[in-house]
């Protein structure tokens, strides 16, 4: 999911379009056993990580190049580097993602990673 709306928000800046993808993953990861915060970083960073690196948003990319004025200076330019940072920065957010829905699942089935913290707190 992170990669379809990385991949959209790089291409088309899929940015605010992603708020009715909240009422569709949130519910479904909560079904699977997460808290409401990783349907949210799910969209969030996803979408995010795609309009960062955008390669070929013409929101982005069209206007900056127009407003450079450098004479040979085109939308392609810069094309591979754009492509590799869009995959990098994507895999560090998946992962980040990741790296917190294990250890959500570890903690507990039924309570969310703040509502554990919550009890630690409190046993302290």
């Amino acid at each position: 999911m992170m990669f379809f709306f990385s991949f959209c928000g790089s291409t088309y800046g899929m940015a605010e379009e992603t708020l009715g993808f909240y009422m569709i993953l949130i519910p479904l990861v909560l079904s699977m056993g997460y808290d409401k915060f990783t349907g949210l970083m799910i969209v969030l960073f996803g979408a995010g990580a795609g309009v960062l690196t955008s390669t070929v948003n013409p929101f982005v990319i069209a206007v900056a190049v127009d407003a450079a004025k450098v004479e040979g200076l085109s939308s392609s330019n810069g094309m591979a580097w754009r492509w590799i940072s869009w995959v990098i920065i994507t895999g560090a957010a998946i992962t980040m993602v990741t790296l917190y829905a294990v250890k959500v699942k570890k903690i507990h089935k039924n309570h969310t990673l703040s509502q554990h913290l919550k009890v630690i707190k409190l046993s302290s």
